[in-house]
């Protein structure tokens, strides 16, 4: 079986390169194609064949192109033909009219997250901009869902969302986990500085300070927590766009928190790992989720982890024993969470290695890699029939 997949920047997106690298092993032939030349190490594995597409392309038009002209230059048959960023398949599905075309597989549907139909008014700023361009994604994704024949996305929690809103049988959608690299995180690295005192209780957020990540209701929990845990600290980390700045640091002013959260903004990516290694636990109390890199990545360095109940963190903990999670929205349930994790940190370290081995038997490239392999086995076996 033969495999040809596009993935758009090997560098950016080094884990899933890995998890590529992985699944090559266990089938004939993969093609990994990239929309420019990495920078980095270029993965390798038996069977697995990297083709940088050309120089590094801008436009999405410009990659098209480079996909037609590759797909012109095919001589052998390719069975399965894997689109990770949504705006591939479209074109080649017109241009396999041979009978024996390949099955047409995509992973790339943002606005299956349900943020229109259950945020609606949550967003901070710019919110008309963020609908049109909803509506606009929604109806390429639409189109582009007609002329596919599978589908896959992150965790089961998403695949029943995804066929309501594509209206495509539930049967044609398949769940794949998020991978990190263990490499990035080492089983011990030594603290990173978090700017405060050395018995601080330190709690991490890490993402963009949108709204929607509930950035301020944790400000809000961690203000109702301050009376009982005098040494309680927040350490903000991640992309702020300016608006979003503004507000969040106008909470702080407003709860008069100025001592108690650091904003630190948008840190190296080798910073995190010391980082979660110095604090209580990650907060994410975001309001939806695709499949959080973050909590992955906290999970990996066995961080205690306190998150919302939505279904891309869901997934991560299907038993609900691993990781702390609370309902969106929720303060006073953020709240309790909170103040149980800083009563308790044995116990929470205890739940965090927990999650560390569902991290290693589900969520390293190389278990990623033996659920793709898995798919593209069943995909092809039908697609033989």
């Amino acid at each position: 079986m033969h495999v040809a997949a596009y993935l758009h920047c090997l560098d950016t997106y080094r884990d899933r390169a890995q998890m590529f690298a992985h699944a090559a092993e266990r089938i004939d032939r993969l093609t990994l194609l990239c929309g420019h030349p990495p920078e980095g190490p270029v993965p390798t594995a038996p069977g697995l064949t990297v083709v940088p597409l050309g120089a590094r392309p801008r436009r999405r038009q410009r990659v098209q192109v480079q996909l037609v002209r590759w797909w012109a230059q095919q001589t052998q048959p390719v069975d399965v033909l894997h689109d990770t960023q949504g705006f591939m398949l479209h074109l080649f599905a017109r241009l396999s009219a041979s009978p024996r075309r390949p099955l047409r597989l995509s992973s790339n549907f943002a606005s299956t997250w349900d943020w229109f139909h259950n945020l609606r008014g949550r967003w901070p700023v710019e919110w008309r901009e963020r609908e049109v361009r909803y509506w606009a994604q929604l109806a390429g994704e639409y189109a582009l869902s007609r002329v596919t024949d599978h589908f896959t996305v992150f965790g089961e929690g998403h695949r029943a969302l995804f066929a309501r809103t594509y209206d495509v049988p539930l049967a044609r959608v398949h769940a794949l986990p998020n991978c990190i690299d263990p490499r990035s995180f080492p089983a011990a690295p030594p603290p990173g500085d978090t700017g405060f005192a050395p018995d601080a209780q330190v709690l991490l957020f890490v993402g963009a300070a949108f709204r929607y990540k509930g950035v301020h209701e944790l400000l809000a929990a961690v203000d109702g927590l301050r009376a009982t845990h005098p040494r309680l600290r927040l350490l903000v980390v991640g992309p702020m766009p300016d608006r979003a700045e503004a507000a969040v640091r106008g909470a702080i002013a407003r709860r008069g928190l100025g001592d108690v959260v650091r904003v630190l903004g948008k840190v190296p990516r080798g910073a995190l790992p010391g980082l979660l290694a110095a604090v209580s636990a990650l907060v994410l109390p975001t309001y939806t989720e695709g499949s959080p890199r973050v909590v992955i990545e906290a999970m990996a360095s066995g961080c205690p982890v306190v998150a919302s109940d939505v279904a891309g963190v869901r997934d991560l903990d299907p038993a609900g024993t691993h990781l702390a999670l609370v309902p969106r929205f929720d303060v006073g349930a953020l709240r309790d969470a909170l103040a149980t994790v800083l009563r308790d940190p044995a116990a929470a370290r205890r739940r965090a290695r927990q999650a560390q081995g569902r991290y290693r038997s589900h969520h390293t490239p190389a278990a990623a890699g033996d659920t793709l392999a898995a798919l593209y086995a069943r995909l092809g076996a039908t697609r033989d029939r």
